[in-house]
């Protein structure tokens, strides 16, 4: 059964952006730059979601790799790194928003100008300033793919195994594998999304058990530096030029 977490975002608001995307030509999904799981998922997930009610759409990040930690997701290699705004009429900002998050604040500073309908999915504080055209917000939220979750009940998205995949990554992410931020409703949702299919060995593999080398190179410079003080603390350091060459 559906798992009725109780968000603090007026339901008509829900139907709303589902209306706004179901209209909508051509979707731009912006997951935020240094995407971590909560972003990725989201954005992931909402593609799946589009694809099932048959609507185009590109994610589009700055990020140059993808793939060595959340690979096992559908779809990270169809992310583009570029795109032309001219293609689009609704962009969605997700798990951020603002264009400097994105990366793309260079390539495209009129981004907000020349694509009518801006959507704002997100759990964090937002500026005062910010407009968008339709906007779910829930700063009480663990995680955006908790909205994102409920976005896709109101559009009435089967929610399979790989939506499922997506959004508990997100959730397990954005919770640091259950540590923190971890409430009754974190764990229920995550029971129903299993329950749903979602591939819970991968994600625990890929994000908690597998290490890129580089990754793994780092750490020894760090620990091979490290040093205690009196007072038991531990100290190391990494050069900036280091981790570029890395």
């Amino acid at each position: 059964m559906p798992y009725d977490y109780q968000v603090h975002i007026d339901q008509t608001k829900y139907e709303q952006v589902s209306q706004r995307l179901q209209n909508a030509k051509n979707i731009l999904i912006l997951p935020h730059k240094g995407m971590d799981g909560d972003t990725l998922g989201s954005a992931l997930a909402l593609g799946l979601a589009l694809d099932q009610i048959g609507k185009k759409y590109t994610i589009a990040s700055t990020d140059e790799e993808i793939g060595s930690v959340f690979g096992y997701m559908p779809k990270t290699d169809q992310i583009v790194d570029d795109f032309q705004e001219t293609d689009f009429d609704t962009f969605v900002y997700i798990d951020h928003s603002e264009i400097y998050r994105t990366g793309f604040e260079k390539k495209h500073p009129h981004i907000e100008a020349n694509i009518p309908n801006k959507i704002v999915i997100d759990h964090h504080q937002i500026s005062k300033d910010l407009h968008c055209d339709d906007m779910l917000l829930d700063t009480q939220s663990p995680a955006t793919a908790i909205i994102v979750y409920h976005l896709l009940r109101h559009m009435q998205i089967d929610i399979e195994s790989d939506i499922a995949t997506c959004l508990l990554t997100s959730i397990y992410t954005d919770t640091g594998g259950f540590m923190h931020n971890t409430t009754q409703e974190v764990w229920s949702l995550s029971g129903v999304l299993t329950d749903l299919g979602a591939d819970q060995r991968s994600i625990s593999k890929h994000i908690f058990q597998t290490k890129p080398i580089v990754q793994l190179k780092l750490w020894g410079l760090v620990l091979d530096r490290s040093y205690q003080n009196k007072h038991g603390i531990l100290f190391s350091g990494i050069t900036q030029e280091e981790l570029d060459q890395a």
